[in-house]
């Protein structure tokens, strides 16, 4: 058995493989705080006024759908915020996240 250590690479490659679920989510803000474990969490939501549950139509001599009656619709008020995905991290990685945000919004604040 030899007692030589691997000499480290001075370069690594890193390959970024989408998996089938992967989806590009637009954020119009986040919930979030630090876990009982201490991570860092975030839910990513965007908002969106409701979908009424029910709204009544009018139907024309034709049989087409017309115009909505007036006050006849049900359903919620205010906003919704549509929970989309949740990431959790440890403080270095939201570290590491914060600074590249940082470095991203410089790069905009800049402009072309």
């Amino acid at each position: 058995m030899s007692n030589k250590k691997s000499p480290i690479p001075s370069s690594l490659d890193f390959y970024y493989i989408k998996t089938e679920q992967y989806r590009v989510f637009h954020v119009d803000g986040m919930f979030g705080g630090v876990s009982p474990s201490g991570k860092i969490f975030a839910d990513l939501f965007v908002q969106k006024i409701p979908l009424p549950q029910i709204m009544k139509h009018k139907i024309a001599v034709d049989g087409k759908v017309g115009e909505e009656v007036k006050n006849k619709r049900v359903g919620k008020e205010g906003v919704v915020r549509v929970v989309e995905a949740g990431l959790i991290m440890d403080i270095d990685t939201a570290i590491s996240f914060r600074d590249w945000l940082s470095a991203k919004i410089n790069i905009v604040r800049k402009g072309p």
